[in-house]
Formats: C-alpha cells, sequence, structure tokens
C-alpha cells in the first residue's frame, strides 16, 4: 500500500513530464531521398540535444510544394524545400527561412546516342522525366523552357517519384534537382550509361554562357561545375550546370525559440549530420532573404544576434560618465574596452593573414595530394580556432568576421573542387 502511495504520483509525474514536451513536426517527403536522410540525422540530433522537444518526421509530402501545403495547413512545423518555390504573397508571407541546407544540383541526363547542340533541341520530340507534380523540380523545368524558350507543346513532361524519375521506355531525358551524392543520379550516369548535359563550356561561366543567361532571368538559381569524373568515370569532362538551395523552412507563427533552439543545436552540431550525409557540410545561417523567397525567421534573426556586448559593453557611455567623476577610474574603463577591441582586431588580422596565405597556395596548386593535404589540414585548423575564439568572445561576429567566414567557405569549396578534378 505504501508502494502505491508513492509510484502512483510517480507515475503521474513521469507522463505530464512526457506530455509537457514540445511536439516538432519535420516534413521531409519520401524516404530514400537526401531530404529524409538529412531530416533523419536532424531528428536524432535534436532528440539527444533538446529533450524538451520531440522531433516527428513527416514523409507524405513528395515535393516542395507539398510540404509548403503542410506547413501552411498547420500539419509540418518545420519542412525541407527548394529555395525558388512560388506561393501566393499571403502564402509567402506565412513561411520563413530558417537554414539554407545545401546545394540541389540539376541534372539534366539524357542517353548517350543522343548529341543535340542546344537545350530547345533536346527536349523537341522528347519525354521529360521531371519527378512528382508538386516537386519544385517541375516549376524549374518550366522557367527553363520560358527562359530559353522551348516551345512547351514539342515535349511532354513524365510525373513520377522521385525513385522513378530515371532514363527508361517512358523516359528520354530525365531532370532532377538534387543532392551530389545522390544514387539515382550515379547509376544513370554509370551503369546505364547516361550523359550529363553540360549548358556550355566551362570557360564561358561568366563570360555570357547560357548558365549566365538563367541565372541573370531567374535569380533564385546560381551556375554550378560538375567536376570531371565525379561519378567513376562521368562525367567525361567538367559540366557546367545550375543549382538551386535546399532550405530549412517554418511557419511564421512558430515561437523564435523553438526556431532559436533548433538553430543553434544544429550549427553546432554540423559535424555529426555530415557525418551521416556530406551535404550537411553545407548547412549555413540566412542573413537576409537573398537565397530565397521567403523573409528569414525572428528565431534566426535572435540566433545570428546573439553575440550582442553584455551588460558592461552596453551601458559602456554610461559607465565612462560615471567613472568620469572618479576620473582615473573613468580613463582605466575606457582603455580596458579599447584593449578589447584592439585584441579582437589584431586577432582578425591575423587569421585573415593565415587565409590569405592559404588562399595563395590554393590559387597554385594543381594535381598535387600531398600539397593539397596540407592546405586542407591548414584550413581546418584555421576553421577550428576561428570558431572556438568566437565561442570564447575573442571575436565577434561582425561586419569583419563574416567575410573572413565566407572567405573561408569558398576556400574550402575551391578546395574541394581541386581534390576531386
Amino acid at each position: 500500500m505504501r508502494l502505491l502511495f508513492f509510484l502512483i504520483p510517480l507515475l503521474a509525474f513521469t507522463a505530464c513530464t512526457k506530455a509537457s514536451r514540445k511536439q516538432i513536426v519535420l516534413a521531409t517527403g519520401p524516404t530514400h531521398t537526401s531530404n529524409y536522410e538529412i531530416g533523419e540525422a536532424m531528428a536524432q540530433l535534436l532528440h539527444d540535444k533538446l529533450p524538451d522537444y520531440r522531433i516527428i518526421l513527416d514523409t507524405s509530402g513528395d515535393g516542395s510544394y507539398a510540404r509548403c501545403a503542410q506547413l501552411l495547413s498547420g500539419r509540418a512545423d518545420f519542412a525541407l524545400v527548394q529555395n525558388d518555390v512560388q506561393l501566393s504573397p499571403d502564402a509567402t508571407d506565412s513561411i520563413r527561412i530558417a537554414l539554407s541546407i545545401y546545394p540541389q544540383i540539376l541534372f539534366v541526363i539524357h542517353r548517350n546516342e543522343v548529341h543535340e547542340k542546344s537545350l530547345r533541341a533536346l527536349f523537341n520530340g522528347r519525354r521529360i522525366g521531371v519527378g512528382p507534380h508538386a516537386s519544385g523540380v517541375h516549376t524549374f523545368v518550366q522557367e527553363m523552357m520560358r527562359v530559353f524558350k522551348i516551345d512547351s507543346t514539342k515535349s511532354k513532361l513524365v510525373y513520377s517519384t522521385y525513385d522513378e524519375n530515371y532514363l527508361r521506355d517512358s523516359i528520354d531525358v530525365s531532370i532532377s534537382l538534387t543532392g551530389f551524392n545522390s544514387a539515382r543520379i550515379e547509376r544513370m550516369l554509370t551503369t546505364q550509361e547516361g550523359v550529363l548535359w553540360s549548358f556550355d563550356a566551362v570557360d564561358n561561366l561568366g563570360k555570357g554562357s547560357a548558365a549566365d543567361a538563367f541565372t541573370l532571368q531567374y535569380p533564385y538559381a546560381r551556375p554550378f561545375i560538375i567536376p570531371r569524373d565525379l561519378y567513376q568515370s562521368a562525367p567525361a569532362e567538367p559540366a557546367l550546370t545550375l543549382a538551386v538551395d535546399n532550405i530549412l523552412v517554418a511557419r511564421a507563427d512558430i515561437d523564435p525559440v523553438v526556431v532559436f533552439d533548433v538553430v543553434n543545436a544544429v550549427l553546432n552540431n554540423k559535424g555529426r549530420l555530415a557525418a551521416r550525409n556530406t551535404l550537411c557540410n553545407s548547412i549555413t545561417v540566412p542573413e537576409d532573404n537573398r537565397i530565397s523567397r521567403f523573409a528569414v525567421h525572428d528565431g534566426v534573426q535572435q540566433y545570428i544576434d546573439r553575440d550582442k556586448p553584455g551588460i558592461i559593453e552596453r551601458h559602456s557611455e554610461l559607465l565612462q560618465v560615471l567613472f568620469a567623476i572618479g576620473g582615473v577610474f573613468g580613463s582605466l574603463i575606457l582603455g580596458w574596452f579599447q584593449y578589447i577591441g584592439w585584441k579582437r582586431n589584431r586577432l582578425m588580422e591575423k587569421y585573415s593573414t593565415r587565409l590569405f596565405d592559404i588562399q595563395r597556395r590554393l590559387e597554385f596548386t594543381y594535381n598535387d595530394p600531398e600539397r593539397l593535404a596540407s592546405i586542407e589540414a591548414d584550413l581546418k585548423s584555421l576553421w577550428k580556432e576561428s570558431i572556438q575564439a568566437v565561442r570564447e568572445r575573442k571575436l565577434s561576429i561582425n561586419e569583419h568576421y563574416m567575410p573572413f567566414q565566407k572567405e573561408l567557405k569558398a576556400a574550402e569549396d575551391e578546395l574541394h573542387l581541386k581534390k576531386t578534378e
């Protein structure tokens, strides 16, 4: 009887604790897709790092538009979608961006017996696989047809699941927007001996290439170069294509604290996510809406602003006035703040000099694995040191740090390309 007296309240407390956990529904789309793999890795991470939240994956939304509909109906809190999803103004205003996840590369793959010279000729009279009707691929292909003046009546768009969008009897050309490590893409380019379409010679990028023409009219996309032999012996030469961004979005009415917690957990454990899927190496915080049609969520802005000065620094002017009465004490306090700023600037200059040296070495390094490995080690060391300095408040995330971080990421991308060539 005494045991029941203690056991019943304990069970009631446990039930209340479970019931009080905040439930988060993340719409990823079908299994066996990059979005699902990343969503699953995020769910496990958030389960471990945020015990107050209960993460549920929803795989029912087959396409970016379908997942946006889940957000708008309240059936999902977060979703992984393309950055160029076109919704009504009210619907767009109801969704906010939380993170940029990875580049979704445009793969236009055709049979090896086809030797067309233009995209218009490639489409003419052929069946074009675009995946689900509610996917972002469908609307992206429509934009391509608009920009390149392709007659939609002279080709047929074939809708299917993502897994079924490959070269087969009913599909002559397969078009996908996905991560570079897609097994389906690799099978088409190797086992099926498909050919990857290149919009132009890589050397023409920035000199009026077809990719330049498209991005000029469609700013949500950007040119992207696929290295030679990325998929065993395919492509035979570097291919110039396009890419959009896969982004994590949330409903605008989600508590900013929830979004802050999710963003903070993901970015602080990006290495763990990348170990599950290398696409996660590209996860970044969006600082404005340049990469998508959606505004930045308030919770993300709070994360960006988290490095605001502390109480003493926020009231430095008042303290200067107060300590001015004491004369010497005021001068000491002011000198201290100046010293802190000087130390941060010197440290930033030190890191920038090291990065410039790495960039110069990288620029003049070709087909030298040993030298590239040395550069990679130096780059990783610099990255870790700068992040640790931010955490220890030896550096501030300000107008000097953000360009440094972008240059660091650019150097990492260039290193990756040179390693794959």
